[in-house]
């Protein structure tokens, strides 16, 4: 089986590592990408695909509500924690 590709979409670093290295043991969770913004989201959301997004509500820019439902409209395969 293959495993769950994740995007881990938080503006703080630290968070983003943290998340990164604690997932990191799973053998069935991979940590694809980070990003920072709503948009960073969606752009990499373009070429790459995921299985779930672990998704922060208080992104700048676009928040992670409208981020939220705009993979929803995009790209609704993908689940968003």
């Amino acid at each position: 089986m293959a495993p769950v590709r994740i995007l881990i979409a938080d503006p703080l670093e630290l968070v983003a590592d943290g998340l990164r290295v604690r997932l990191a043991g799973a053998n069935d969770l991979l940590v694809v990408a980070h990003a920072g913004t709503g948009n960073g989201v969606l752009e990499y959301l373009r070429d790459h695909v995921v299985d779930l997004i672990l998704l922060e509500v208080s992104l700048p820019g676009m928040d992670g509500i409208d981020t939220m439902r705009s993979v929803r409209r995009l790209h609704p395969a993908v689940r968003v924690l």
